[in-house]
């Protein structure tokens, strides 16, 4: 993990949940983490969102629905062009 530091309670609540460690998280392949914690909970991970195919994780612009199409751009510069 690079620029901060997880306290104690934090490391212990990631590794209670997962079952890894944090620095096993952080460097390790999302998809194996996903596998991983998969196996332990004997159940397949559902992501709580899905946009065209796509499965955001943690994406706020996904959440708040921020997401623009080229066509909502366009519309939006030439709102503001002379």
């Amino acid at each position: 993990m690079k620029g901060f530091k997880l306290n104690k309670r934090t490391l212990d609540s990631v590794r209670a949940v997962t079952g890894l460690d944090s620095t096993v998280i952080a460097n390790t392949d999302i998809m194996k983490i996903d596998k991983d914690i998969e196996k332990r909970n004997k159940k397949s991970l559902k992501s709580a969102l899905t946009l065209g195919g796509l499965q955001p994780r943690g994406s706020v612009y996904l959440i708040f629905d921020r997401l623009f199409t080229s066509k909502e751009i366009e519309q939006g510069l030439a709102e503001i062009r002379p």
